[in-house]
């Protein structure tokens, strides 16, 4: 392990409140990359491979992600061997006051106008030693010159990536990038930074023998991070997949709209690389279909759902978690509907259903889950309706069923108020009668679809 390798800057890619304020840009949307080397690419590579740069990656995952863009910039040379939109304003060796220089910057504005400007600035500067408040003042002129052009113009920050033996310089550059977004974003025009320092190592995301560059590893990280940020510029708020109830809603097809509308995520981009491109954690399930995975405390995803009939449903959360204490609250409009204390299952393979009473109106709305609570995966969350037959008293007690865990099962059958032995007996003597007489959903307590022998064992586990 090199002793440089991971000297993390305590930067977390966010996106400001101004962001929540600005509507997704309409029509193609226009992006210039704006940088050095890393932007503009090169034929000859250190370790003497071909490297299509982050620019290559991102038109990927923005072509397939649906979004209709359009790269623009005065560069499009070398013409590197791969299909993508290559128009860009990458400049190899480029410091910050390079594009300040004769008027460079406004000069090229002159041939577009961006509705988007990614700017990956500053490694130069850290390398050459340029004084931080000379590379922040730097990049303040080219946010001015950019909004000169576009008084809207949505403007992304990337923090400096590491290379192999970086000094001091870089890391107090990355710590004083944001203060441009927080003096200098408005709601007109946001300033997002992108956070492409933490997570990534010097050397194994780097070619050799420099590691200055990025090899494939390195540009499909920054890629992924900018796509991130972008994703709420790009998209309309609304439902990413119609969503009824009752119902299963698979955690993967939260809202879209992006950070801070759709979603909370902690970490920088998608940890599982699996479904979708932006900052929630989803990964590929060894049994198929996908999982939200490595949910932190404060996260949080919303869906847009169409709830067929108001009434009482059970809410059948399908987890893994794999320490005490988590819990899963649901709200349904901002109104609370309940919370699901999650079983420990011990491993993040290993997973439990945890089910709660939910009362639900007619109609769309947006349902919430907040986790609390670190480590723990999410499946889905499934809604069946409860029966609105009324319970009866299972004979011979002429007490009413309750449900004193309140789970959506009535395991107390002879209404004493406690699950114990008692009722394990009368669910046996009388499973033919409940089957008959009782709704079903009130006594398949293994959510099979009917009323049986193992239901009278998970009566008796629960005791």
């Amino acid at each position: 392990m090199h002793p440089l390798r991971s000297a993390p800057v305590c930067l977390l890619a966010f996106v400001l409140f101004f962001v929540l304020l600005v509507a997704p840009v309409a029509g193609t949307v226009r992006i210039v990359p704006i940088g050095d080397s890393i932007t503009q690419g090169t034929l000859q590579n250190d370790d003497g491979l071909s490297h299509p740069t982050y620019r290559y990656w991102l038109w990927q995952t923005l072509q397939s992600s649906g979004y209709d863009v359009d790269f623009v910039g005065s560069v499009d040379q070398p013409v590197l061997p791969y299909s993508f939109d290559q128009e860009n304003e990458g400049h190899d060796g480029y410091r910050t006051r390079d594009f300040l220089t004769g008027d460079r910057l406004k000069t090229w504005l002159s041939g577009y106008s961006p509705d988007i400007a990614i700017v990956h600035l500053g490694s130069n500067d850290a390398m050459d030693g340029v004084p931080v408040e000379t590379t922040i003042g730097n990049l303040k002129q080219i946010v001015t010159i950019l909004r000169a052009k576009n008084p809207s113009i949505v403007i992304l920050i990337g923090t400096v990536i590491p290379r192999g033996g970086y000094g001091p310089n870089l890391p107090a550059l990355n710590s004083a990038i944001p203060g441009i977004a927080a003096s200098m974003s408005t709601p007109s025009s946001p300033i997002v930074i992108v956070d492409q320092f933490t997570g990534y190592d010097g050397y194994d995301d780097n070619q050799p023998l420099r590691y200055l560059h990025p090899n494939r590893q390195g540009e499909q990280k920054i890629a992924a991070r900018y796509a991130a940020a972008l994703a709420p510029f790009l998209e309309e708020p609304g439902p990413y997949r119609d969503l009824s109830i009752p119902g299963r809603i698979e955690a993967e097809d939260y809202d879209r709209g992006g950070a801070g509308v759709a979603y909370h995520d902690t970490t920088a981009g998608n940890q599982g690389g699996a479904y979708r491109h932006d900052d929630v954690d989803i990964e590929q399930m060894a049994g198929g279909g996908y999982d939200l995975c490595f949910i932190r405390d404060g996260e949080w995803v919303t869906y847009t759902v169409q709830v067929a009939a108001a009434g009482e449903y059970t809410a059948t959360f399908r987890t893994a978690a794999w320490s005490d204490g988590h819990t899963v609250a649901l709200s349904v409009d901002g109104s609370s509907a309940g919370t699901a204390v999650l079983a420990n299952t011990g491993s993040s393979e290993v997973y439990a259903d945890t089910t709660i009473p939910v009362s639900l109106p007619a109609g769309t709305y947006t349902l919430t889950l907040r986790f609390a609570g670190d480590g723990q995966n999410l499946d889905y969350v499934a809604f069946t309706a409860v029966p609105a037959t009324t319970l009866q008293p299972v004979p011979p007690s002429t007490l009413m069923p309750t449900d004193p865990n309140h789970d959506g099962v009535y395991e107390d059958l002879d209404g004493s108020g406690i699950a114990d032995f008692n009722d394990v007996v009368l669910f046996f003597n009388q499973m033919d009668w409940i089957a008959g007489h009782e709704p079903l959903a009130a006594f398949d307590v293994n959510r099979n679809g009917q009323v049986d022998f193992d239901d009278i064992v998970r009566v008796f586990s629960l005791l």
